[in-house]
């Protein structure tokens, strides 16, 4: 797939739902090239994808301008990491897997499905852990030289792991800028996704 055609494919799937309203409905094209959209929990960033003299928002099925003033995803992208997880096992096969972590974690929260990523002696996993449900789930996500623990949505994970597969990308990253910022997934060209982390707490919480 082009950027173009992510675009059209994955706009209306970060953008807010009609329930909500507003600009976060459409795609914004800034002035840079880059078109950005948010429902304000995940966030599509494509660079170099248009060349608009004049900043503006369009909905991604009508493609009918929406007035108001789109909030500034530019300002939330962390320009410095603590941990970085590196995928390069096909990231195919670890849309699949985080997939399934999604099956059991919905399982447990529909409106909530969490999972806690975990990194330990050079092996990050995705594990979901219900003592309540009996279920507990765990699968390999990549590598890294870190050893830390992060909450995070899994619908949210598998719609940005849906973009790199779709784009047949051949290595990405999955960054962490530490404390409530973005996580920041990423095959360091042209095309980033921000997801919200949720405390791990809150991941605990939902299974007891």
């Amino acid at each position: 797939m082009n950027k173009q055609e992510m675009l059209v494919k994955y706009g209306k799937k970060f953008a807010a739902p009609p329930k909500i309203g507003g600009v976060l409905e459409g795609v914004h094209y800034t002035t840079d090239g880059t078109a950005y959209v948010t429902n304000r929990h995940v966030a599509l960033i494509i660079r170099d994808i248009h060349h608009l003299e004049e900043p503006i928002t369009l909905h991604p099925k009508t493609e009918e301008p929406i007035q108001g003033a789109y909030p500034d995803v530019s300002q939330l992208i962390p320009t410095t990491f603590s941990q970085e997880i590196t995928i390069s096992a096909g990231i195919k096969n670890v849309l699949v897997r985080v997939a399934a972590a999604d099956g059991v974690a919905t399982s447990i929260n529909k409106k909530n499905p969490l999972a806690e990523i975990e990194a330990n002696n050079g092996i990050a996993s995705l594990k979901v852990n219900s003592p309540k449900h009996v279920i507990q789930f765990s699968t390999v996500l990549g590598s890294t030289e870190e050893s830390f623990q992060i909450g995070v949505n899994t619908e949210h994970l598998s719609l940005a792991f849906s973009v790199f597969a779709d784009m047949k990308a051949e290595q990405v990253y999955v960054k962490f800028g530490g404390g409530r910022g973005p996580i920041v997934i990423t095959n360091d060209e042209d095309i980033e996704v921000l997801l919200l982390p949720s405390p791990l707490n809150e991941q605990r919480d939902c299974s007891e």
